[in-house]
């Protein structure tokens, strides 16, 4: 710590701290690795190093650098290294600093939608609500660089005067030194950029972090235009970049990092704002209980099975009484500034998520009584799971005792009867909301037993949360055997369905990069199938980008309708790791499959009798019942209504399919 401070006197500036971080065996592990592949290294060193890691100097230091919240975590161990080419050692290095890429890397939110949309205004209202980001319109940077004759304006000037356009990679250079001189370490980008070529190059210099589209048409999109037109600007202009933007909102779409904010003809910019708020904020899991029931150890549990962050109100307290402004000016005015009124709780809560990106926090006790629970609704709904952990009063008394013991306190029984009493009030009068979803753990005990039945109260629990947590997955089933229109179409439903924040999988891709493994597992005997354990590391690798996101997979079902393993322990397998919302099959008929796959009449012919044999597998198994009134699978075309471009026949062009069947599957899972 006092090496830091001395650092920091002497080079005063906004740093960042990456910790390496991995268990005491798990660095000694890689360690024997380095030693067996490089020769360097010795036992005897390693323990020494080891020990001043994880000695008090070290650990203090990693404390020092969480408090000051600038301290980046990146796994550094043998099972970050991913099947491939190479050496262990080497698969670990690229993993770890691809991580710790990201990690330095300064973030970016992208606003992107048609001229005059009002990107402007919400980009600047956006950046308001942190600090620590600057709202940035890269055309009026790049004229006022070329206006003040810098070297990167000048460099600029002699690109156009060449007739040359200004690379890509020229602008996120620029826009790095800016962020890096005025001590930012988040931008938001609006009118860039251009074109989809451009992407790469911004992900080169930024990690992307959100991107909002202005989803602006018909009356909308005419009242942009009109705006555009009567501020000087043309109509093929505006149609051109209208044209760009769709095409890189479908990119985003695709990726399942869009966050669509619908434009109407009257839509104000507050309107605009709410709606992207509303779509961004988090979900919460609530953990409540009496004193002494446990809590914090609960989430602890959940924190460490779930991956979330346990959020307390002291540490969102103490976050906003640093941060100053008028949340913790609020705090300061609270008659219990431990305590504060919920409405100014929810606004400290709003400042702390703000400054993270993750889609779920798990709540330690954060919800004190029915109001604080209707304030919490209000800014950011209900919670997805409430927890309330039941425990016997003698039992809470005597844990009350236990720990007034420890501290050396004195125990007043009456005092912390009625503060149990008062508390058990106030959580049946929050449980009773209808709107919740409630799991009650705990509950009275046989004292012999306790243990074991707490404990499998608390693993059903934790088995119903992690349910809810699991993705949503719509899987694509046709007779087209060519993956790159299985990709296209469903790439066309998920940007149809942006506006749910659809991502594309591709089942046959997610594999690529976990071929070596496919090899070490495959099975002799057996003709090239793919081992469900490859398939299980590959989906979830492909899903962890956004646990509690929704998917459309394709290229996924093999054409194994009896030997192992079969299109039934595909499906099974997913339903283990996703919500499968529906099936999708696409009816194309046989001449169809042959002309656009490019395939034998034959071969057509075998891939419609595999399509028919899952269709009817899924139809048999997923029909309506009394829990489920409405069957997930979803024919498409359906048998009535299909469009005059598209029928399933010789004359359906790949275009004129992909378009059809993405209209058809938004319209049917609107209806619910």
């Amino acid at each position: 710590v006092e090496d830091n401070e001395s650092l920091e006197s002497r080079f005063p500036c906004d740093h960042q701290v990456v910790l390496l971080q991995a268990t005491r065996a798990e660095a000694m592990d890689l360690e024997s690795v380095v030693e067996r592949e490089t020769g360097f290294g010795s036992l005897l060193e390693s323990e020494r190093s080891a020990a001043r890691h994880f000695g008090p100097a070290v650990q203090a230091l990693i404390k020092a650098m969480e408090v000051k919240k600038c301290l980046s975590r990146v796994p550094c161990c043998l099972a970050v290294a991913k099947p491939g080419p190479g050496t262990a050692l080497e698969r670990v290095k690229a993993a770890v600093l691809a991580d710790v890429r990201r990690a330095v890397l300064p973030s970016s939110i992208l606003v992107v939608g048609a001229p005059a949309s009002g990107r402007t205004t919400f980009a600047n209202k956006w950046s308001e609500r942190s600090a620590d980001t600057m709202h940035l319109d890269v055309l009026e940077l790049l004229d006022k660089e070329l206006e003040r004759k810098t070297r990167r304006g000048q460099q600029m000037a002699a690109m156009l005067a060449e007739g040359k356009s200004i690379p890509a990679s020229f602008i996120v250079s620029l826009v790095t030194e800016l962020l890096s001189a005025v001590g930012v370490r988040s931008a938001i980008f609006e009118g860039f950029p251009r074109r989809v070529e451009d992407i790469p190059a911004l992900e080169a210099g930024f990690s992307i972090e959100r991107v909002f589209s202005l989803d602006a048409s018909g009356d909308s999109l005419a009242k942009c235009k009109q705006r555009y037109t009567e501020a000087g600007g043309k109509e093929d202009v505006f149609d051109s970049l209208a044209k760009g933007m769709g095409l890189i909102t479908a990119h985003f779409a695709i990726t399942g990092r869009l966050t669509p904010v619908p434009l109407s003809a009257d839509t104000t910019t507050e309107d605009v704002y709410n709606t992207a708020v509303q779509a961004t904020r988090p979900g919460f899991f609530a953990i409540i209980g009496a004193p002494c029931s446990g809590k914090s150890a609960q989430c602890a549990e959940l924190s460490k099975a779930l991956g979330f962050e346990v959020v307390t109100k002291s540490m969102v307290l103490e976050e906003a009484l640093q941060a100053g402004g008028t949340v913790a000016a609020a705090i300061q005015s609270s008659p219990n500034k431990q305590n504060p009124h919920a409405k100014v709780l929810c606004d400290a809560l709003a400042a702390y998520t703000t400054s993270r990106i993750a889609s779920a926090y798990i709540l330690d006790d954060f919800i004190e009584d029915q109001e604080g629970l209707q304030v919490l609704a209000q800014r950011f709904g209900f919670p997805k799971l409430l927890v309330r952990l039941e425990v016997p009063e003698e039992q809470l008394n005597a844990r009350a005792e236990a720990r007034a013991t420890a501290a050396e306190a004195e125990f007043d029984a009456d005092a912390v009867a009625a503060k149990i009493t008062e508390r058990n009030d106030k959580l049946n009068a929050i449980t009773s909301n209808k709107c919740l979803k409630v799991a009650a753990l705990g509950g009275p005990v046989d004292n012999d037993q306790e243990e074991t039945q707490l404990l499998a109260r608390i693993q059903s629990v934790h088995k119903e949360i992690a349910q809810m947590l699991k993705p949503r997955v719509h899987l694509l089933i046709t007779a087209l055997t060519d993956p790159d229109l299985c990709r296209r179409i469903g790439a066309q439903m998920c940007n149809a369905g942006r506006s749910r924040g659809m991502a594309l999988v591709d089942g046959q891709k997610s594999l690529d990069a976990f071929k070596t493994k496919a090899i070490e597992l495959h099975r002799a005997g057996d003709d090239g199938f793919t081992p469900l354990p490859l398939w299980e590391t590959a989906l979830k690798d492909a899903f962890k980008s956004n646990p509690l996101g929704e998917y459309v997979l394709v290229n996924f079902l093999s054409d194994r309708i009896t030997s192992y393993p079969t299109v039934r322990d595909q499906i099974d397998l997913l339903q283990d790791l996703a919500l499968v919302e529906s099936f999708v099959v696409v009816e194309v008929e046989k001449p169809a499959v042959g002309a656009l796959c490019k395939i034998s009449e034959e071969a057509a012919e075998a891939s419609m009798l595999v399509k028919d044999a899952i269709r009817e597998h899924v139809r048999i198994e997923f029909q309506a019942t009394e829990t489920r009134p409405k069957s997930p699978v979803i024919v498409l075309p359906p048998s009535e209504g299909a469009p005059e471009e598209y029928n399933g026949s010789t004359a359906a062009t790949a275009k004129s399919l992909c378009f059809a069947v993405a209209g058809h599957f938004v319209a049917t899972i609107r209806k619910g």
